[in-house]
């Protein structure tokens, strides 16, 4: 135990608070990867580029912080560095309405390898921008799915798509327009395999018992519509082995649809794999030795099955489809050329998606309540200073910790400082609560007798469902123009009204 003597949590993100964070600059970002490096083994440095975009406030805000006025600006782009072989990530860069182009790529990479950090892959979702990015570097399906270290020619960055991203528009393609294979092998003629109908009939006739084959899967699977089409896991289960082995058991004549959902859920358990024993064995960790075999031959056969695959009426590959197929080349590829690496033996394949920036912004969305798309100004604070409820010096995952390092430094060094003892007054820590006054009393209808902390808790229940009921008034304001206006607007229009309506 080292004793320190640390600050309140509040007064350390205080102090963090002051840390300033520009658009498009990553060098301060990554003097926490710097003051980090000397305590990390060589092996936990093999890193990851993420990048994803964040839709925010469009208005134009002033930041207060810097003196300066942001904006308008329509997405966030977010680069993070995570480690494929650790638990530590830190976001480096923010910028606002900017693709990562190949520069910019080139410069992070160069940057990183500066510091002693190995980047072996980048992964990023399937948007257009993105794509560009891919087409740019001559990252396909059918070409190459990596490119030559800019800094170390002998090694290779691997692309990754985002494969629960990827898994979700592969269940939603299924939904609307069915997945079709070739009726024979090279044959250009092609029959539906799985779609809505097969799925709809075994939900009902699976359902029609007291014991259900498929007892996670509802209607909601189905339907899938706004933001059950973003849940991962209403797609995972809906193309899982368990769905394979009710549509075996009940279907005779539908094999394939069975054997396409039994290679999805087999590719989607290997993709991400994230401990290393499993209660599935293609769930286990990438290349441990009883498992390698199985989940390179899972990886093989989803990789035929999504080049083989077509959606309705579409003759070519679509994003999903090329993505899926690049993520498990590039995660055989950068497996093999990890095995020349000192004390490498397997990867977590969870690693290599987006997770961990989803997490980052739901904890930026946190910190605004109910404006999911926080303002520019907000934003940089929040990459500034990685959001979260637990102490700095807790978040074990968090390079970012290092600067409680610092902290902590100073505050010992100003504990060695002497001061002058002074003689503190007494002061009584406990008083009895003061009697309520007689409104109060009248008000609430309580004993005058009674106990006066039943006051404060019938003010608080007060409180608090004055404050839930007006939460709802202000959002269904807009539906309903009977709930009145919200207070702000209130105090804006009566201000305009005792000015002769010229406002500001």
């Amino acid at each position: 135990m080292l004793r320190w003597p640390l600050p309140s949590a509040r007064t350390l993100r205080r102090w963090a608070e002051s840390f300033r964070v520009s658009p498009g600059e990553f060098s301060s970002l990554l003097s926490f990867l710097d003051a980090a490096s000397s305590n990390m083994d060589p092996l936990e440095k093999n890193c990851a580029i993420l990048f994803d975009e964040m839709a925010i406030d469009s208005r134009i805000v002033y930041d207060n912080s810097c003196d300066i006025v942001r904006g308008p600006h329509k997405q966030a782009q977010v680069v993070m560095v995570r480690s494929i072989t650790s638990k530590w990530k830190q976001p480096i860069m923010l910028s606002f309405d900017t693709p990562v182009t190949p520069t910019i790529l080139f410069d992070l990479v160069r940057a990183l390898e500066r510091l002693g950090y190995p980047v072996r892959a980048v992964v990023s979702d399937m948007g257009p921008k993105n794509m560009g990015l891919w087409k740019t570097l001559n990252i396909a399906a059918d070409k190459e799915t990596g490119i030559q270290n800019p800094c170390h020619p002998e090694r290779h960055i691997w692309f990754f798509a985002d494969v629960p991203h990827v898994l979700k528009n592969i269940r939603n393609h299924v939904l609307d327009d069915g997945l079709y294979l070739p009726k024979e092998p090279g044959s250009t003629e092609k029959v539906i395999v799985l779609d809505k109908l097969i799925l709809q009939e075994l939900i009902k006739v699976a359902s029609g018992s007291e014991f259900k084959m498929c007892f996670k899967l509802t209607d909601k699977h189905i339907t899938a519509k706004h933001a059950d089409r973003q849940n991962v896991r209403l797609a995972a289960q809906l193309l899982s082995n368990s769905t394979a082995a009710a549509i075996r058991e009940l279907f005779e004549d539908e094999e394939a649809a069975a054997e396409v959902c039994a290679t999805i859920d087999a590719g989607f358990d290997v993709l991400n794999s994230r401990c290393l024993v499993a209660d599935k064995p293609l769930r286990c960790a990438f290349g441990a030795d009883e498992h390698w075999e199985d989940q390179k031959l899972a990886l093989q056969r989803l990789a035929h099955l999504m080049l083989a695959a077509r959606f309705g009426d579409n003759d070519n590959l679509l994003p999903c489809q090329k993505g899926m197929v690049v993520s498990i080349q590039s995660a055989l590829s950068l497996f093999e050329e990890m095995l020349s690496v000192a004390g490498f033996r397997f990867l977590f394949l969870a690693r290599l998606n987006q997770d961990d920036l989803e997490s980052f912004f739901s904890c930026v969305r946190t910190r605004f309540g109910s404006n999911v798309n926080p303002c520019s100004a907000g934003e940089l604070r929040s990459v500034g200073v990685p959001p979260g409820k637990r102490h700095p010096a807790e978040d074990a995952e968090s390079v970012s910790a290092s600067l409680v390092v610092r902290v902590c430094e100073t505050a010992e060094g100003a504990a060695e400082e002497e001061e002058p003892e002074t003689e503190l007054e007494p002061v009584h820590l406990v008083q009895a609560p003061e009697p309520p006054p007689q409104a109060i009393v009248e008000e609430l209808e309580l004993d005058p007798a009674g106990d006066p902390t039943e006051v404060l808790e019938s003010q608080a229940q007060r409180y608090g469902m004055a404050y839930a009921a007006g939460f709802l008034a202000s959002k269904c304001a807009r539906l309903d123009p009977s709930l009145g206006a919200r207070t702000a607007d209130a105090i804006v229009e009566k201000f305009r009204t005792t000015r002769g309506g010229s406002g500001c």
